[in-house]
């Protein structure tokens, strides 16, 4: 009689069970839930012509003021995809790709102050005298503020590079990839006021080329 009973009880609980909607499961195609940042939040990345030197000159010593963090850039135009890129701005200016441009004659003193916007760690290469030896990188936490001062160096056409994911410039991911800018110091003025007039100059041309090797690059 037990027996039956509890037969029973079995055969009840698999009829009300199967009289229960069955939970949708998800089709093994649909994608995982977006976790993209909100567009429309971030702010606008401006391309920059490479015309305009970045900071302030006085009494021998350029002030430039530094940041990084996440914007949208359009590099197909307005009417094109929306990428988020890590970039570099001066000061409160928009951020600009390449990063802002850094032209001092040669003996100017560069006082560099750089803030990090972002989420990961960033390692800035380049911000530093170039004189042939190797350029010790600069690490900032998210969030946080560092200062560096150094003299130009050589005359020649160099850049500065920063990444938030540890690698090697060549080897640099999707995110970090246009955190670069130029770096030229001008022979001759030595340590004067007056700023070049980049209106109509190149950085290409050959009087702005200049070799940089890969202990020079950091």
């Amino acid at each position: 009689m037990g027996f039956f009973k509890s037969g029973f009880t079995v055969l009840a609980a698999v009829a009300l069970l199967s009289t229960q909607p069955a939970a949708r499961s998800a089709p093994l195609d649909a994608p995982p839930p977006a976790a993209a940042p909100v567009l429309d939040r971030l702010p606008a990345v401006a391309i920059n012509d490479n015309r305009q030197a970045a900071g302030t000159l006085a009494g021998g010593t350029l002030t430039l003021t530094l940041r990084a963090r996440v914007g949208v850039w359009r590099p197909e135009g307005a009417g094109g995809p929306a990428l988020p890129i890590e970039a570099f701005g001066e000061g409160a200016a928009p951020l600009t790709i390449p990063a802002p441009l850094i032209r001092v004659s040669e003996g100017t003193d560069v006082a560099a102050t750089v803030r990090n916007e972002l989420t990961s760690t960033m390692r800035v290469h380049g911000l530093c005298e170039r004189s042939g030896t190797a350029c010790a990188p600069i690490e900032i936490p998210a969030g946080e503020t560092r200062e560096v001062r150094f003299l130009a160096g050589k005359p020649g056409t160099y850049h500065y590079w920063a990444t938030t994911t540890g690698m090697p410039l060549q080897f640099r991911a999707v995110g970090d990839t246009q955190l670069s800018g130029a770096f030229v110091v001008d022979p001759g003025r030595h340590r004067s006021e007056s700023r070049p007039d980049l209106r109509n100059h190149r950085l290409d041309e050959p009087h702005a080329r200049s070799v940089e090797t890969d202990r020079e690059r950091g």
